[in-house]
């Protein structure tokens, strides 16, 4: 997990003292919690070996290569960088020639080579995902955010909405305002990729 249940537990000003009576419930948080994360950010957060297809058709862009660079957005963000190997070919059949790779935006998951590719097929094989403990600030910050979101719906869904303590529309409320700020959150990630060839096929096995 990209979170711990300690972390969890003290983002939501729970006491730590709760740890282990809470771990099944939290730890299932977490997982949801990560689900929600990749939902939103259209990738898989866990570690996985891929493979992308690409046709480079650059009249789909009207023949405009920007700085004389194609660009493969890969279907996953969070590019393990050493990984990536490109190949290209004629047809799907026959990418064989490996190609350097110009340059490779990790994060976002953009492969770029040269234009001379272009009107050819393209294989990108590479591993992506976020090691357990290795995960940004702000990712961190986003999870623990929708873990809140999640835990708050929860709670809101056992008080019941219309309890007459008013706690379970208080939990749901803190969850939608938790769930709000981990958008915010995610917003440097939710960048438009433009000018960028999209995959054909996507494969991944997840690394044990």
């Amino acid at each position: 997990m990209l979170v711990t249940v300690n972390e969890v537990i003290s983002s939501m000003g729970l006491s730590l003292s709760l740890a282990a009576d809470l771990k099944p419930t939290v730890t299932s948080t977490i997982l949801k919690a990560q689900h929600r994360l990749g939902t939103e950010l259209g990738t898989s957060l866990p570690i996985h070996d891929c493979t992308d297809y690409f046709y480079l058709n650059t009249d789909l862009f009207s023949g405009v290569v920007p700085d004389g660079m194609i660009r493969m957005k890969l279907d996953n963000m969070f590019v393990h960088r050493q990984t990536v190997v490109v190949r290209v070919g004629a047809n799907m059949s026959s990418m064989a020639q490996v190609v350097q790779a110009l340059a490779i935006d990790a994060e976002q998951g953009i492969v770029f080579i040269s234009e001379e590719y272009a009107g050819m097929y393209a294989m990108v094989e590479y591993r992506s995902g976020i090691e357990d403990g290795e995960a940004p600030e702000d990712i961190k910050q986003a999870i623990l955010l929708f873990a809140s979101m999640v835990f708050g719906a929860s709670l809101a869904a056992s008080n019941g909405s219309g309890d007459s303590t008013g706690g379970g529309k208080t939990s749901e409320k803190a969850g939608q305002r938790a769930g709000d700020l981990a958008q915010g959150v995610l917003g440097r990630y939710k960048k438009s990729a433009f000018f960028a060839f999209r995959s054909l096929v996507h494969e991944q096995v997840a690394v044990e």
